[in-house]
C-alpha cells in the first residue's frame, strides 16, 4: 500500500511553463496585429524536440532546462528554474538578400519582442499573486546555427529565462501507530521489564 494517499498537484515549474506559453501566445498575437508584422504571428510549442519544418514557422518553443533548489524547509523550497525560449524564422532568397540573412533578421525581431515581453515590469511575477513567483529574469541570448536548404533558410535563437518560485510538497498526515513495546532484560537472568 502506498504511503502518499493524496494526489500530487502540478509542480511550480509546470505551472510556470504553461504560464509562459499563455503570455507569449497572447502578447505575440497582439504585437503582430499592433505592428502589422506577420513575423510575430508565431505558433507556440512546449518542450518540442523535433526539428521544425519551413511550413511550421515562425515558431517559439518553450522548454524547461534545469532547476536549482535552496532554502529547504519542511514542505517548501526556494527554486530557480531556467527555461529556454527558442525562436525560429524562415526566409527564401530575394533580390535584396539571401535567405539566411532574411531568416536571421526575422528571427532576431521575434527574439527581441519575446525578450521585451518577458522583461516588461507587468510580467515581473508572470501575473501570479505573491509569493508564488519572486522574479523573472531574462539572463541570456544565444543565436543558433542557421540551416539552409535549396528552398529556404531557417534561423533560430534562444533566450534563457530564470524564474524564482517557491516549490511546495503537501505534508503527510501523521498516522497513529499501534504502539511500541520495549523489553529490557537484566543481565543474563530471565528477569527484566517491559514498557508499552
Amino acid at each position: 500500500m502506498s504511503i502518499i494517499t493524496n494526489p500530487i498537484t502540478p509542480q511550480s515549474f509546470e505551472i510556470v511553463r504553461d504560464r509562459l506559453e499563455e503570455i507569449l501566445d497572447q502578447e505575440l498575437s497582439s504585437q503582430a496585429i499592433l505592428t502589422d508584422d506577420e513575423r510575430l504571428d508565431a505558433a507556440i510549442y512546449l518542450q518540442r524536440s523535433k526539428e521544425f519544418t519551413a511550413n511550421e514557422l515562425p515558431a517559439v518553443n518553450i522548454s524547461l532546462d534545469n532547476g536549482v533548489y535552496t532554502n529547504h524547509q519542511r514542505g517548501i523550497s526556494d527554486a530557480i528554474y531556467t527555461f529556454h525560449i527558442d525562436c525560429y524564422a524562415v526566409a527564401e532568397d530575394s533580390e535584396s538578400a539571401t535567405g539566411d540573412i532574411l531568416a536571421s533578421l526575422d528571427m532576431q525581431r521575434l527574439l527581441g519582442v519575446c525578450r521585451s515581453i518577458l522583461s516588461n515590469p507587468v510580467y515581473r511575477n508572470l501575473g501570479f499573486a505573491a509569493p508564488f513567483t519572486n522574479r523573472v529574469t531574462v539572463t541570456g541570448l544565444t543565436l543558433l546555427e542557421v540551416k539552409t536548404t535549396e528552398e529556404s533558410s531557417i534561423a533560430g535563437g534562444r533566450l534563457s529565462v530564470d524564474v524564482a518560485v517557491q516549490e511546495t510538497t503537501a505534508l503527510l498526515n501523521a498516522a497513529i501507530s499501534d504502539g511500541h513495546t520495549t523489553k529490557i532484560q537484566l543481565g543474563t537472568t530471565l528477569k527484566g521489564y517491559q514498557y508499552e
